[in-house]
């Protein structure tokens, strides 16, 4: 049976920038992350029905009299001088929100990772600061069952030129480093982009780059005591944005880079050997969630619109494409495009971007068949550029001379 799909509702948070990640608590409310018009991070909460619960607009501690004001031209790459923003969420088993972003100090010359916990009411439980490097980013967040917090990322030193991969585990209570482990591979810059946390280990998908070359990076972690269990570096031209489990498998999606951008995705077993491997339209993904063994996903497009796709988890071949209304910037400003993506306990897909505007668009996949009144059912409509991933990967270039 064919499948279409409908737009139940959709919000524009007006005092946001962007959203970037999206999860849904036990009551299906819906919390996203991202950064605001003074680029400070953003968390927004919206129940089930799309109605405002609370919202937080949040810098470190050591950097709220230190940020300068960006300018309000609102074609700034996502990173840049004097920069805060949240870039990925997690939701424990108590409903507590937990975010991470990068922010860089008012001179522009350090970088550092923030991670935050908020009860479900928006309250702060603590915060944390984090500076492995002395250029540090992370882009990935998640929580295993007992609460435990795992996040990725990357970042290096300007003299001598470096660029590694991290994955840490931090304490719920505290956010404590519990562990740390970094990846280092001679001569090769390294970096992880996503993190997923099993019931004993810990995934985190990233890239290795030797110059303009690059490589997909997967490895596995002990999740209790940090051991590198496993890794599988892929020959491809892959810049990886989200590793998600499903059962037991993994699947990536990110951007492939040939001749131009492609949508790409990747399922593999629990060794990491490859199920099957997927190339879609022009663009890149930077997000995807598992719907009935099935995977959706999201990211950019050639075209003026948000979108977010459903891929069969068996085959990797695309079942419905989702053109979710023009973009709110018309193609002016170049971070306008859906970034985060999940699913509901409902089976509602929620999906966040947009930019000079927060975007938010819950959605249901329905079965085409036969309506009551006996006319065929047809799909719903919604009338009718450089990836966030991508300007991670540009500006360590820019910043080591390797452009």
């Amino acid at each position: 049976m064919m499948k279409s799909y409908e737009i139940i509702w959709e919000k524009e948070y007006k005092d946001g920038y962007a959203n970037c990640r999206v999860k849904t608590d036990s009551k299906n409310n819906i919390i996203a992350c991202g950064l605001d018009h003074e680029y400070r991070g953003l968390v927004i909460k919206y129940d089930k029905n799309g109605n405002l619960l609370w919202d937080d607009h949040t810098l470190p501690k050591a950097f709220i009299k230190k940020l300068v004001h960006i300018s309000a031209k609102r074609n700034n790459k996502f990173l840049g001088n004097s920069f805060g923003s949240l870039l990925d969420i997690a939701v424990d088993s108590e409903d507590n929100i937990i975010v991470v972003g990068s922010f860089y100090d008012s001179s522009g010359k350090y970088c550092i990772v923030y991670v935050k916990k908020y009860s479900p009411d928006g309250n702060a439980i603590w915060e944390k600061t984090l500076n492995p490097f002395l250029y540090s980013q992370s882009t990935g967040i998640d929580v295993d069952a007992q609460d435990n917090i795992f996040i990725a990322g990357f970042g290096g030193t300007i003299i001598p030129p470096s660029v590694k991969g991290f994955v840490i585990k931090l304490s719920k209570h505290n956010g404590r480093i519990i562990w740390k482990r970094v990846s280092r591979k001679l001569g090769k810059f390294t970096g992880f982009t996503s993190v997923v946390a099993l019931e004993d280990d810990v995934v985190a998908s990233g890239f290795l780059s030797e110059r303009n070359d690059y490589e997909l990076l997967i490895t596995k972690f002990g999740g209790r005591i940090g051991m590198k269990k496993n890794e599988v570096i892929k020959k491809t031209t892959v810049l990886p944005a989200k590793i998600v489990d499903m059962k037991g498998n993994y699947v990536v999606v990110g951007q492939a880079e040939e001749t131009g951008y492609s949508h790409y995705l990747l399922k593999m077993n629990s060794n990491f050997a490859t199920i099957w491997e997927e190339k879609g339209m022009e663009g890149g993904l930077y997000d995807a969630a598992i719907l009935e063994g099935n995977i959706v996903v999201t990211g950019k497009i050639a075209k003026d619109e948000y979108y977010a796709g459903l891929y069969d988890g068996n085959t990797g071949k695309k079942i419905l494409d989702m053109f979710l209304g023009k973009l709110v910037s018309g193609g002016k400003d170049i971070n306008d495009w859906m970034k985060g993506i999940t699913v509901d306990k409902e089976g509602n897909i929620i999906v966040v971007g947009g930019a000079p505007v927060a975007k938010t668009v819950k959605i249901r996949i329905k079965e085409e068949g036969i309506t009551e009144e006996g006319q065929e059912e047809k799909p719903s409509e919604t009338g009718e550029k450089e990836s966030f991933i991508e300007a991670l990967i540009k500006f360590f270039k820019k910043l080591f001379g390797m452009s």
